[in-house]
């Protein structure tokens, strides 16, 4: 596990815990999969920083989670807008007051497209699918034919995957185990139930 902050020995029996649930690659192959895109009355822009109102949207998707690691303004910049992260492209959804709906990163590597993160406020599940269809549109104009996402296997928005396309790989990743805090054993405990609610993705990891 890759630290940011915290107790390394906490970190390894997170990861182990979380290893339980396992992690759910999930592979886009053909072009026929893309849907229509469904009507909206929000707009998806490209993100070029992200400010103030992605910490606000964290705060509320993260409730409808067991565990999620933070994804505030600092880090998501530093982790996926420094040029030096690589070639990933942010874009978020947003409402007409301005709101952050939700937001999803892309990354192109080679010749592959990757979902690295994906999140959207709680019960917005026409918001994730029109960040899902913005960001195959990105990948279709890349001229990218796979494209690959990663999360557990009870995540919410594996459904919503498979409905566009996306079918189960045999690729995994690693994990990103960042802790500021210590956790006891009720919450561990949480970690270990099949049906915890947990948040992972490829932003979680180092494996791009």
């Amino acid at each position: 596990a890759q630290l940011r902050t915290g107790d390394a020995g906490l970190a390894k029996r997170i990861a182990r815990s979380l290893a339980v649930h396992g992690a759910k690659t999930l592979a886009w192959l053909s072009p026929r999969a893309y849907r229509r895109p469904q009507p909206r009355s929000w707009s998806i822009r490209q993100v070029q920083r992200f400010d103030e109102r992605v910490d606000r949207c964290f705060d509320a998707a993260a409730s409808q989670f067991d565990f999620i690691f933070v994804r505030d303004a600092e880090y998501l910049n530093w982790r996926h807008l420094d040029p030096r992260a690589g070639q990933f492209s942010a874009f978020e959804a947003v409402d007409s007051d301005g709101s952050m709906l939700g937001y999803v990163i892309c990354k192109v590597e080679d010749d592959r497209g990757y979902i690295a993160d994906l999140l959207a406020l709680p019960d917005r599940t026409d918001v994730a699918r029109s960040l899902i269809e913005h960001a195959l549109a990105h990948f279709r104009d890349a001229g990218l034919a796979t494209v690959l996402c990663a999360l557990p296997r009870s995540h919410p928005y594996v459904r919503t995957l498979r409905r566009y396309g996306f079918l189960p790989s045999r690729r995994s990743f690693g994990w990103f185990a960042a802790t500021g805090e210590s956790m006891d054993q009720a919450e561990m405990d949480t970690l270990r139930e099949p049906g915890a609610r947990i948040h992972l993705t490829y932003a979680d990891g180092d494996s791009i």
